[in-house]
């Protein structure tokens, strides 16, 4: 059913209170282009968010904390509740965006959610010093390109829908609509997708985001051996990472490498074989 028949019911996972609502023909129009709409309650130390298709089927839902008096910061969400807001293939793409030292934009209708993504994030990557900046409309986004890396943008929907034309090397995520990748991402993001399977796999929630952190810094080690010996020489093969690392390197891993450092580190990497050896070059 359409209009004002249809009607949206989910129940809260934090506190348990079912919330009714019945979308509007902008949510129906986000649904149709997207293959989501979402609508977000305020329940004082949470925030509940649903994600609705249109027939108003619910698809998922989440419980966000929201920031309680004297507190700076949201409390970040667990890896699992992480992989169910955004999907591991969104999960994945935000990832390689920022350990190479890249820029992304988080869009979303709660400035809660979009922080809270944010903080998971940033403890997953440990060791990388990402920084937050909350942007409020599409103009203070016109400027991205002289913002430093390792830079998380958090905005509204409408924000990033009025920006225009981004650099490519910033990644848009837009937290409630879906995400499709290309042949070239699904290959160049396998050694993460490969990891966040197996982080999910553990039943303690502290066991799989120490699992999966031991991984991103294996990945962040390769990144940055590979962006060393292109400053340096130019080029980089897979016998001389496999020297400098001191182990093999999986063909997965050398395909995370050049897709991060082409798509997100402005290396205009081209790839070619050498004698039967995987190398890579400016």
């Amino acid at each position: 059913m359409r209009g004002n028949n249809m009607i949206v019911r989910a129940k809260c996972p934090s506190c348990g209170q079912v919330e009714e609502y019945t979308p509007d023909e902008d949510d129906l129009r986000t649904a149709a282009e997207k293959g989501l709409a979402s609508i977000s309650f305020y329940h004082g130390d949470h925030v509940f968010v649903i994600f609705f298709d249109t027939n108003g089927f619910v698809r998922r839902s989440t419980a966000i904390k929201t920031a309680r008096p004297g507190r700076e910061a949201l409390k970040p969400m667990c890896f699992s509740d992480l992989c169910s807001l955004l999907g591991r293939e969104r999960l994945a793409l935000l990832l390689a965006a920022l350990l190479p030292g890249g820029r992304a934009i988080l869009a979303s209708s709660s400035p809660d959610l979009a922080k809270s993504v944010y903080l998971a994030v940033r403890r997953l990557l440990g060791q990388v010093k990402l920084s937050a900046e909350l942007v409020e409309n599409a103009n203070a986004l016109a400027g991205i390109a002289e913002k430093p890396g390792n830079t998380v943008f958090l905005t509204n929907r409408a924000s990033l829908t009025g920006v225009g034309q981004l650099p490519g090397d910033v990644l848009a995520l837009d937290l409630e609509a879906p995400l499709k990748l290309g042949r070239e991402e699904k290959k160049g993001l396998k050694a993460l997708l490969k990891a966040i399977d197996e982080a999910s796999k553990f039943k303690d929630e502290a066991a799989k985001e120490s699992f999966f952190k031991n991984k991103l810094a294996g990945l962040r080690e390769l990144l940055d051996k590979a962006a060393k010996l292109l400053d340096e020489t130019g080029t980089f093969s897979e016998r001389v990472l496999k020297r400098e690392l001191g182990r093999e390197v999986p063909s997965e891993e050398l395909d995370f490498v050049f897709f991060a450092l082409k798509r997100f580190a402005g290396t205009n990497a081209a790839k070619r074989a050498a004698r039967g050896v995987r190398e890579f070059a400016l």
